[in-house]
C-alpha cells in the first residue's frame, strides 16, 4: 500500500470534511491508484488515534490492520490480486521477505491459475460476517473490487446489500470500467472520479518509485512508458517493475511494429509472436495503437506512441476512417471478455485480418 499522492491529497480533504457516504465508487482509467487510495481511506475509518483525518500508523487497529488481520475490515479482490491487500509478513533464514497470507499448502493447487472473478461465495461470506456487531464497537469497513471482476450473480448479492445496508458500515468499492457496473449498483453508491495527474507530477513520482529500486532508467524511456500507459502512473510502473510483464514487453514492441506495417502486416507470423501474450495486453494496446490513428489523420498528432509517429502517419493516410471507426469500437466492445477463458489465438488471428482489411487496397 503505498501513501495517498500529492494529487490525491485534494480529493483526501473533500472527502474527510464532507464524510463519507454508506458506499462509495472510485471510478477511472487503471492505473489512477483506486486500490490505494481506498486501503488508506479504508485504514483511516478504523484507525483510533486519527490525527487530521488520518491514520496515526501507531494505535492496536493500524497495527492490525498493517497485517491484514483488523476484525472489522474485509478486502474483497479476485485471486491474482489477493497479494496487493495488507498481509503479515516473516523474515526468513537468509533475510527474504515472506508473505504468510494466502498460502496455499496443497501442492495440487502450486500451478492453478488464480481466479480473475470475485465469487458469489466470497460476498455471501462477506455478508454473513456483517450480521455480527463490530468487534471494536465501532465502523466496519468493506473494500471491494475492480467491480466489473463480480460474477452476475455476485454482483446482484452485492446489491441486494447495497439496498439495505448493514449499520455502521463504510463500503469502498473502485472499479476501472464503469460503463461495465450494473446502474442499480451505481444509483446506490456515491460516484468518485480519480483525479488524474498531470504528466510532470506522474513522471516525478515514476522517478521516486525507480530510485527506491535497483532499476536503472532514464527520464526519456519514463515518459515514453507513462505516455504508452495513458498517462496512469500506477499502470506505467507495474510495467516496468513486474517481471512477468516484462517477458513479453519484447512481443508486445513486435505487435506494435507489425501494425505499424498497415495492409503489408504479416499477420500469421505476427499472432506466433505473440501468442503468449494475454489478450487484455492485445486489446490494450490495440485500441491506443486504432486510436491514435484516428487522432491523427483528425489532428495530426499520436498521444499514445508519438516515437511511431512516421509509422502512424503513413498509416493513417491510407486507413478508410469508417472502418477505423467501425474497427475501434469493435476491439473497445471485444474488452468485455478479454479475460475469457476461452480467449486464444484464433480471436487474435482474426483481429489482425480485420486490422488489415480497414486500409485502402
Amino acid at each position: 500500500m503505498t501513501p495517498v499522492t500529492a494529487w490525491q491529497k485534494t480529493l483526501w480533504a473533500q472527502l474527510a470534511s464532507q464524510g463519507m457516504s454508506h458506499a462509495t465508487i472510485f471510478h477511472g482509467q487503471e492505473g489512477l491508484g483506486h486500490l490505494d487510495f481506498a486501503l488508506n481511506m479504508a485504514k483511516a475509518k478504523l484507525c483510533e488515534s486519527q490525527t487530521e483525518s488520518k491514520p496515526c500508523h501507531q494505535c492496536e487497529a493500524c497495527r492490525w490492520f498493517d497485517t491484514g488481520s483488523h476484525p472489522d475490515f474485509q478486502g474483497l479482490l479476485p485471486e491474482d490480486l489477493q497479494s496487493l491487500l495488507p498481509h503479515d509478513n516473516l523474515i526468513d533464514d537468509v533475510g527474504e521477505e515472506v508473505v504468510i497470507k494466502n498460502i496455499s499448502t496443497d501442492d495440487d493447487k502450486a500451478d492453478k491459475k488464480l481466479s480473475q472473478v470475485i465469487k458469489v461465495a466470497h460476498i455471501r461470506s462477506m455478508i454473513d460476517s456483517l450480521g455480527t456487531a463490530s468487534y471494536r464497537s465501532g465502523q466496519r469497513v468493506v473494500l471491494l473490487g475492480p467491480l466489473e471482476s463480480l460474477e452476475p450473480i455476485s454482483a446482484n448479492t452485492l446489491l441486494k446489500t447495497l439496498e439495505e445496508p448493514p449499520e455502521n458500515t463504510i463500503f469502498l468499492l473502485f472499479t476501472y470500467r464503469l460503463d461495465r457496473i450494473l446502474p442499480t449498483i451505481k444509483s446506490r453508491c456515491r460516484l468518485i472520479a480519480m483525479p488524474k495527474p498531470s504528466e510532470e507530477d506522474a513522471l516525478a513520482w515514476l522517478s521516486s518509485q525507480v530510485a527506491s529500486t535497483n532499476l536503472e532508467i532514464d527520464s526519456q524511456n519514463l515518459l515514453a512508458i507513462l505516455r504508452e500507459e495513458g498517462g496512469a502512473p500506477a499502470r506505467a510502473w507495474q510495467r516496468i517493475f513486474d517481471l512477468e510483464e516484462q517477458s513479453y514487453q519484447e512481443s508486445l514492441q513486435q505487435l506494435l511494429h507489425g501494425l505499424g506495417q498497415g495492409r503489408q502486416v504479416e499477420w500469421i507470423k505476427l499472432s506466433e509472436s505473440i501468442n503468449k501474450v494475454p489478450l487484455r495486453e492485445i486489446l490494450i494496446l490495440l485500441q491506443k495503437w486504432l486510436y491514435d490513428l484516428l487522432l491523427f489523420r483528425t489532428v495530426g498528432y499520436a498521444k499514445f506512441y508519438p516515437q511511431t509517429q512516421v509509422l502512424i502517419s503513413a498509416c493513417a493516410a491510407k486507413a478508410n476512417t469508417a472502418k477505423l471507426r467501425e474497427f475501434l469500437k469493435a476491439v473497445s466492445d471485444s474488452r468485455k471478455s478479454e479475460n475469457h477463458p476461452l480467449a486464444n489465438r484464433v480471436q487474435i488471428e482474426s483481429l489482425l485480418i480485420r486490422y488489415k482489411n480497414i486500409f485502402e487496397a
